[in-house]
Formats: structure tokens, C-alpha cells, sequence
């Protein structure tokens, strides 16, 4: 997800929409979506990694991608938090997700295998030529060799896809969605 601001997303929403009320415009959202085990390859290869100036660098240090599967470190739901403004500590419910997905009704979302179409999309909406580097940033990380699927275990992934199974369900609901406008 994009935040144009710092702050929470409820903050972020009501400074734009008073903006645009004061200047006539209507604004417009859009987020991007990968999937689960691939958002989560990338954002703990990254830290580890790659990301040494992040603040969080460093935090998985001495830490497998296996591990990190079924730790306790695994981030789940962090849009649907975002979103809801929910902290770590509370476990998520299913009112938390079908609230995301209300929120995610006004929202362009695209889906990030789709990158390209998303970036065309963008730019018919916008008017701006929307670049796709894509392959810049898979290069940027080359170094940290992400994990296969093939590689996970039954059981890694059995509790990998419990612990963020909400984050599996958004995806899933948008991946869907877009299968369904395809038609």
C-alpha cells in the first residue's frame, strides 16, 4: 500500500478528502497486492538482507526463511491492520477483514504478477506515465536468495497459511474479484 502520509490511515484519508473538498477534486486510491508467501519472501529477504537503512534491519538476523515461516516474528495482516488501525498484539477477526474490505471498495487495487496491466491502468486513470521497475528491484535483491516453494515443508506451509490466513483471504477475495472482471 501506498501511504502518502505518515500517520494512520484514517488520518491520511481525512487530511486528503479535506483537501480535495477545498480544491473540487475527488480523489482517488489505488494498493497494490502480492501474494502471501511472496509479499513475505520478499519483506524478510529484504530486511535481512538488503534494507540497511531500515530501522528494522537486522531484525531477523540469524534467522532462516523456514523459521521465519512459523515464528512468532511472521507479520500477519498488516493491511487489514493498517487499515483498521489494529495493533500487533490484538488477534484479527473476521469483522476486521470484511471492514478492509469495504474500505478496499473505493480503491483501485491491482495485483502485483498483473503489475504491468496495473501500472497501464494507473496511467489511464491518472494521466502519467507509469514505469515499471519491477526488474530493477528484483536485481536490487539478488544477492539474498529467496526461498521456493518446493523447498517448504507440508507442515511449514500448513502453519505458515494459518498464521496469515486473513492475509491469504484479502488476496484471495481481490485475485477473484479480478478473475471474475476478466470474463
Amino acid at each position: 500500500t501506498i501511504n502518502p502520509i505518515r500517520g494512520s490511515f484514517n488520518q491520511s484519508v481525512e487530511l486528503i478528502e479535506d483537501f480535495c473538498k477545498m480544491s473540487s477534486c475527488k480523489p482517488k486510491y489505488f494498493t497494490l497486492m502480492r501474494d502471501p508467501f511472496e509479499w513475505h519472501n520478499s519483506f524478510f529477504h529484504y530486511l535481512r538482507d538488503v534494507g540497511k537503512w531500515e530501522p528494522t534491519y537486522g531484525f531477523f538476523e540469524n534467522t532462516t526463511f523456514k523459521e521465519y515461516l512459523t515464528s512468532e516474528k511472521i507479520s500477519d495482516g498488516w493491511l487489514i491492520r493498517n487499515l483498521n488501525e489494529i495493533p500487533n498484539e490484538k488477534p484479527l477477526t473476521e469483522k476486521d477483514y470484511e471492514k478492509a474490505i469495504e474500505i478496499l471498495s473505493n480503491f483501485e487495487v491491482g495485483l502485483y504478477e498483473n503489475l504491468p496491466a496495473f501500472l497501464n491502468k494507473l496511467q489511464d486513470i491518472f494521466g502519467f506515465k507509469a514505469h515499471d521497475d519491477s526488474e530493477r528491484a528484483k536485481n536490487e535483491n539478488k544477492l539474498s536468495r529467496k526461498a521456493k516453494r518446493s523447498e517448504i515443508t507440508k507442515l511449514e506451509m500448513e502453519t505458515f497459511t494459518e498464521k496469515t490466513k486473513y492475509d491469504h483471504k484479502i488476496y484471495n477475495y481481490f485475485k477473484n474479484k479480478k478473475l471474475e472482471e476478466a470474463k
